[in-house]
């Protein structure tokens, strides 16, 4: 009896000392990451180029997260110049000690072939880990393979289960591409009110942009009865989250008093907001509100600026505007080759106007020679563009023999095209060959 108490109490005794072993060395680990988490932690709250060396030394203490950090620093080019290679081997890194947000980037890596050489297949099963150990994030970018049929074949239903799947695991970002095909009916029968209903769960999962849309919807009445009350607070919610969209037309319904009392500051300083997170929709309508409302001299050469910005942004009709304060000396010193650039760079953008013209430049000499060749395409540009002035005024090339040969076949029929464009001048023109004696 002795002995099987003596025997227990050894057993015991190792048992204690086993899980008293285990139990300092997981509080030691833990304690050991511990400093690398802290959520007041600025390093933790806002990743910045500063915090490298803290990141470092948390990646060597095979702190996941921090291997993630110093991979996202690389990656970005924080404060120095980008380095997917250096990247990729922190994100393997972070990705081996189960950050599933590492694996899904380093997948990204080798879809766009960045510090890599270019593998699909290989972005694909990154994907596919990072999604079946709950990484949203991975969800996401497998189901945008599968829409676009990008290195698989293209299933939209597959996209479908992926994004519900996200949205289900609390994804506002899964949420919310998933209202967008109910909303577009893509692998899905069209439905507005289920659309809705997912952009709101995405706003109140925190995704901006499932604000907007759901505000969208209650501005445009699709899904639910019209309320510019419900959209207004939608904004409002959505620019909190900062998103772009949201703060422009939160700052159309103060320009134009929906839903609430008009209030001009208020408009400006949101479409402030929208075009500093990089909406050229918000630096577009913010500088409308200087030229066309305000009209001061300072804000005239604020719209400038504003329509500038939205250029470099990828507006095309505020390349055109931009364009426009060039030619005529508004807000600045008249520079007939920046507005050339402007209306050029406006015309790539898909903007009839811009296009019709460089072409108007071409056919006038302004800021370079004639040139009735150029002039002829970019008319021609912006005539399929269906800008009516456009049309017209390729029809007077041909007409008259310009940049190529005379045909009263095609001047006629941009003469008929420019008349259904509005152009009431051109419906009254025609061209006719002179007889040859």
């Amino acid at each position: 009896m002795r002995s099987q108490r003596s025997l227990f109490g050894l057993v015991g005794c190792i048992v204690c000392a086993a899980l008293f072993g285990l139990l300092s060395t997981a509080c030691t680990t833990n304690t050991k990451h511990a400093r690398f988490s802290q959520p007041n932690d600025p390093c933790v709250a806002k990743l910045t180029a500063t915090c490298l060396p803290k990141y470092e030394e948390g990646c060597r203490h095979n702190h996941a997260q921090s291997c993630t950090r110093v991979a996202e620093v690389h990656n970005k080019g924080l404060g120095q110049i980008k380095n997917p290679i250096v990247a990729r081997h922190f994100y393997r890194k972070a990705c081996q000690l189960k950050d599933q947000n590492a694996c899904s980037s380093l997948g990204k890596l080798y879809e766009l072939g960045q510090g890599v050489s270019k593998n699909l297949r290989r972005a694909k099963e990154m994907y596919h880990s990072a999604c079946n150990d709950g990484g949203n994030r991975g969800c996401l970018l497998l189901a945008s393979l599968y829409r676009r049929g990008h290195g698989v074949t293209q299933s939209v239903h597959k996209a479908r289960a992926l994004y519900a799947k996200a949205c289900h695991a609390r994804s506002g970002d899964g949420c919310n591409v998933l209202g967008k095909l109910y909303f577009k009916g893509t692998g899905v029968r069209r439905n507005f009110r289920k659309a809705l209903s997912l952009f709101r769960r995405s706003c109140d999962l925190g995704h901006g942009r499932g604000c907007t849309n759901a505000g969208w919807f209650y501005h445009r009445g699709l899904g639910s009865d019209k309320s510019i009350l419900k959209a207004g607070k939608m904004y409002a919610r959505s620019c909190d989250l900062n998103d772009s969209r949201g703060c422009a037309f939160l700052g159309i319904f103060y320009m134009y008093g929906l839903g609430i009392r008009r209030n001009i500051t208020r408009a400006i300083q949101y479409q402030q907001k929208s075009c500093r997170l990089g909406s050229h929709f918000g630096c577009q309508l913010l500088g409308d509100i200087h030229l066309k409302t305000l009209g001061t001299e300072e804000d005239i050469q604020k719209a400038r600026v504003a329509y500038t910005r939205a250029c470099k942004l990828g507006s095309a009709m505020g390349c055109g505007l931009a364009g426009r304060m060039h030619l005529r000396g508004l807000g600045g010193e008249q520079n007939l080759l920046h507005a050339k650039f402007f209306y050029h760079r406006s015309c790539r953008l898909g903007f009839g106007i811009g296009c019709g013209m460089v072409g108007t430049f071409y056919v006038k000499g302004i800021g370079g020679q004639k040139n009735f060749n150029k002039a002829r395409d970019y008319l021609q540009r912006s005539c399929k563009l269906r800008f009516g002035l456009g049309c017209a005024l390729l029809a007077t090339l041909y007409h008259n023999g310009l940049g190529g040969a005379k045909s009263c076949t095609a001047a006629n029929q941009l003469y008929q095209r420019a008349c259904k464009l509005g152009i009431r001048k051109a419906c009254s023109e025609s061209c006719t060959l002179s007889p040859e004696f």
